[in-house]
């Protein structure tokens, strides 16, 4: 007996949605780095590894992995400055030494995405796939006296507008991401003021609306509304309601009288019915399949599948899940660094996750969240997580200055210059810090070192002169 079609598109979206309620156990990866003297140590976690992972890394950290009380399985060992790449991905650490203290630098990208174009193609074809879907399904709802002009409206100006749209947003969006890892959108109810990680979306952000609000039915006063409302982070969550709504309902209505002119109102039940009604013409493939036959996003063995009667469901449009689909695996990331980070894409933690040793100290710890999908999810993946310190050697710049008057970037920036001496020069500069930590007095030659090549940063030679002035 030949099952209905009918029947067959219910079975599908029953499967989908049991896939999307069941889902599968989310795979957790943690990845610990810590700074020490002699390297860094690692210490990585896998929640769900296999047989042949566990080996590669007991042969990676050189020993077998230890247990935690909740029976969870970590590695850890201490390197020079090559580090496992357990997420088949690339990381890296470097350390440069220098007379007043060290820069280091460390990189952690997991699960890398590389050649994207053709997954790039996939997503626009597919959106335009289903734009055309939705503009046959448009056809139908508001009669056919208006197919003419629905076409034109659709391939003329829906389509293109959306795939630049597109193709801005996904531009701004890997920008946005690798600004800050583990950044998340504020809770609806979030009253606290707007800090720099908003701020700095909200530039990103607004040139793009800006330029889709010449194709979008939107007015200058809404998109400006739309701006302000909440730029301090004080809005009620009424009110943003409010305004969405309202704003929402006027954009909807003068994109649909686009479509049919004689309709004079609108409300959000009728939007949320059409955007279901949507779904469910999709979910028909028989009604569109010429659609499918002709799209790009659909590959040859599909079009075999629907010319002899199967059925075929579109792709998700820009890899956008819209049946579900979601998070695969995940990697949290903990750096504790000497110094704190003058540039870095994490978030700071709380507090340190172990206690000080006499005579050292941590800074506080910096956090990546990263997450995979195994599919959809940004076009070039999770970004890679990095971050750059400097650590002042306390007791030569108390020997010398009385204090420690170089960190941060512009310690970093004269251990660079340090790197780039010749042998002569790198003589002369060190044979000057010796004999002021032998006599207990810096004495600087300012003349002498700016002849050196090339010549001292300006950030050295400002510590140097006013040691100068201080001097009895």
């Amino acid at each position: 007996m030949k099952t209905s079609l009918k029947c067959l598109h219910m079975l599908a979206l029953s499967g989908l949605s049991t896939a999307i309620l069941v889902g599968c156990a989310r795979r957790e990866f943690r990845i610990r780095m810590q700074e020490n003297e002699s390297g860094p140590q690692r210490t990585f976690s896998d929640s769900a590894p296999s047989r042949g992972e566990l080996r590669d890394l007991e042969e990676a950290y050189g020993g077998e992995p230890m247990r935690d009380e909740s029976g969870e399985l970590s590695f850890q060992a201490e390197f020079e400055s090559d580090l496992p790449d357990e997420l088949s991905g690339h990381n890296g650490w470097s350390r440069l030494n220098g007379a007043l203290g060290s820069s280091t630098f460390w990189f952690e990208e997991p699960k890398p995405v590389r050649g994207v174009w053709p997954d790039l193609v996939q997503r626009v074809e597919s959106g335009i796939l289903w734009l055309r879907i939705a503009k046959r399904w448009s056809i139908r709802e508001f009669g056919g006296e208006n197919a003419e002009r629905i076409e034109r409206l659709f391939e003329d100006k829906v389509i293109p507008a959306a795939v630049d749209a597109y193709l801005r947003f996904t531009g701004a969006g890997s920008i946005m991401s690798a600004q800050r890892v583990g950044f998340r959108v504020r809770e609806s109810d979030d009253g606290t003021p707007l800090d720099g990680d908003e701020r700095f979306r909200l530039e990103i952000l607004l040139p793009i609306l800006i330029s889709i609000a010449y194709d979008a039915p939107l007015e200058t006063d809404e998109l400006h509304l739309g701006f302000i409302l909440g730029l301090d982070g004080n809005s009620s969550r009424a009110e943003r309601e409010r305004a969405w709504r309202e704003s929402g309902e006027r954009v909807a209505l003068r994109f649909v009288q686009q479509m049919d002119p004689e309709r004079e109102r609108l409300d959000w039940s009728e939007i949320r019915g059409w955007g279901l009604s949507l779904l469910l013409f999709a979910a028909q493939s028989p009604r569109y399949e010429d659609l499918l036959l002709d799209s790009p996003a659909i590959s040859e063995s599909e079009k075999e599948t629907i010319r002899s009667g199967g059925v075929v469901f579109p792709p998700s449009p820009f890899g956008v899940q819209i049946l579900g689909g979601g998070i695969d695996s995940t990697a949290t990331i903990e750096l504790e660094p000497t110094s704190k980070p003058y540039l870095t894409n994490g978030r700071m933690a709380v507090a340190p996750s172990r206690p000080e040793a006499a005579g050292h100290s941590y800074a506080i710890p910096v956090e990546f969240k990263l997450e995979f999908r195994d599919e959809g999810g940004p076009l070039f993946g999770a970004p890679p997580a990095y971050a750059f310190w400097a650590s002042p050697k306390t007791g030569v710049q108390m020997a010398l200055f009385g204090d420690v008057v170089l960190e941060g970037a512009d310690l970093a920036v004269v251990v660079g210059w340090e790197q780039l001496l010749g042998p002569d020069d790198r003589h002369i500069w060190l044979n000057m810090i010796q004999e002021g930590l032998d006599s207990g007095r810096l004495e600087p030659q300012l003349e002498t070192l700016k002849r050196l090549d090339p010549s001292p940063p300006a950030a050295l030679l400002k510590v140097l002169r006013t040691s100068m002035e201080q001097s009895p």
